[in-house]
């Protein structure tokens, strides 16, 4: 999930969900453009909802470039 200033940014955002309890690896790619300011600040969340294992989140990477 991205937040912009705080707040969910509800269009930039995917749900992966295992309903068979298997060992995976989940890879997304979210893309969209936020009309930002120069004192405006993007946080990317990431959760991973478990029972009994360990969650692990690899290969991590956000980017973003200025449109002009």
């Amino acid at each position: 999930m991205f937040y912009k200033n705080g707040s969910a940014v509800d269009y930039l955002r995917s749900v992966y969900q295992d309903n068979a309890n298997e060992t995976i690896m989940a890879q997304m790619h979210i893309t969209g453009a936020l009309d930002l300011s120069a004192t405006d600040t993007v946080k990317v969340y990431a959760k991973g909802n478990i029972n009994s294992n360990t969650a692990r989140f690899i290969d991590k990477a956000f980017g973003g470039f200025k449109l002009a």
